[in-house]
């Protein structure tokens, strides 16, 4: 399909986490501390330095890289580009030496070292086994979904309503470039699986807006998830809104905003291949609309029609609670791994349905940390997480399910106040 990577930019995409020391001669082989790098806008990544500050403004991405000047970027820039070799590739032309280590933030020092540990574990390999036991499931729950539409139709609108969901959350792993070794992979994979299942295409969502917040969490101006219609989360952000947007907030949210995500998201997912000219991708999208409207009417089963706009509204729900009544900032964090402590948190002892209906995703402060790590594996995980988060004397949040969506509310009702001006995420 045209919009996909073309021949030229295939590489072998199997590094995985955060990007590893560039092979190239040096610029100077004196280490460069961390002091040095704020001073001139370096930005770290990995063991090494680089200046970046011209590419930026020609980078698609230009403000995102341009706001890690003068931090250390290894965690962001992991989030970005996953496995691609290609982005690693580009770096090598803006080396200037190596890094420091020692002036690197201790706690982002010893959350490389945990995730190398993790590693050697097996805890960020999608066993194949898995992959067919995942295929399966969803091929049952689409196939009695379809086979008991003559008995009840809500039963039926279930079934395929969990499989749809069940789906999506396996292709919000796979664009972390957590199920497959190879990106190009992971891309054709959801890309085919969106448009089969919901009607979309996916990769403006998970390569753009998506690996952003990852990067980007609870910044203002750079945070794409705070990008919620006519509401913001912020009071400073709140009051330049209309003034109907400020009044009755709660029920935009729950009987507005959510209820039209799956719509919103479908509509900003054609558009965004329209833009680009992805002519393959767009046939497909009209071909699979014009069978399944079809087969609708034929067989008198409109309820299905609604599964993918049910779907997105029940993921925009769950996607709410983890974030959004937590601080924000104007500015990138100086320290990912603090960020990630203090703007996430967990649903505990969230239960095997709500667990699900997250896609694994309760144990949410893991899904930060590592989101290149198959959600299968946070909850063995998590108590390494816990004793990381002790030994640092940092915040390991959780919270109820109730607790979550009244946290929620609270947020909507009263916006925070004011958004960190200076990094609290600093040691």
């Amino acid at each position: 399909m045209k919009g996909l990577e073309s021949a030229r930019e295939r590489d072998d995409h199997r590094t995985n986490g955060p990007p590893s020391p560039l092979r190239h001669p040096p610029a100077t082989t004196e280490r460069i501390p961390m002091s040095e790098v704020r001073a001139r806008g370096y930005v770290v990544v990995g063991a090494d330095v680089l200046d970046v500050t011209r590419f930026a403004k020609g980078h698609p991405g230009g403000a995102f890289l341009g706001a890690l000047a003068g931090k250390d970027g290894t965690f962001a820039l992991a989030n970005a580009h996953g496995k691609s070799t290609r982005a690693q590739r580009m770096l090598r032309r803006f080396y200037v030496g190596p890094f420091d280590e020692s002036t690197r933030d201790v706690v982002d020092r010893d959350a490389m070292v945990l995730e190398r540990e993790l590693r050697a574990r097996g805890f960020f390999v999608y066993p194949k086994a898995r992959l067919v036991f995942d295929v399966v499931r969803w091929l049952a729950l689409f196939g009695l979904g379809i086979a008991v539409f003559g008995v009840s139709r809500w039963l039926s609108f279930a079934l395929v309503l969990a499989g749809t969901i069940d789906a999506v959350w396996w292709i919000h792993d796979a664009g972390h470039d957590a199920v497959f070794a190879s990106e190009v992979t992971a891309r054709r994979a959801i890309e085919c699986l969106g448009i089969l299942v919901l009607g979309m295409p996916q990769q403006g969502y998970h390569y753009g807006v998506h690996r952003v917040h990852h990067g980007f969490t609870n910044v203002i101006g750079l945070d794409r998830a705070l990008e919620t219609g006519p509401l913001a989360w912020d009071a400073r952000s709140a009051a330049q809104k209309p003034q109907i947007f400020r009044r009755g907030r709660l029920f935009q949210w729950f009987f507005g905003i959510v209820p039209v995500a799956g719509p919103a998201l479908i509509a900003s997912a054609f558009v965004y291949s329209f833009e680009r000219r992805q002519i393959g991708i767009l046939v497909a999208l009209a071909v699979r609309w014009s069978l399944v409207v079809a087969l609708a009417a034929r067989t008198c089963a409109y309820p299905l029609l609604f599964v993918p706009f049910v779907a997105g509204s029940v993921l925009a729900f769950m996607a709410g609670l983890n974030h959004f009544h937590l601080p924000m900032s104007t500015k990138a964090p100086q320290s990912y791994v603090r960020a990630v402590f203090e703007r996430t948190q967990n649903i505990e002892n969230a239960g095997v349905v709500w667990r699900w209906l997250s896609g694994g995703l309760d144990l949410h402060v893991e899904h930060h940390l590592f989101p290149t790590m198959p959600s299968c594996h946070y909850p063995a995980v998590a108590p390494f997480v816990r004793a990381f988060a002790a030994r640092h004397g940092l915040v390991y949040r959780t919270t109820s399910r109730s607790g979550a969506v009244l946290a929620l509310a609270r947020a909507l009702v009263r916006p925070l106040r004011e958004p960190l001006s200076a990094e609290r995420s600093e040691p």
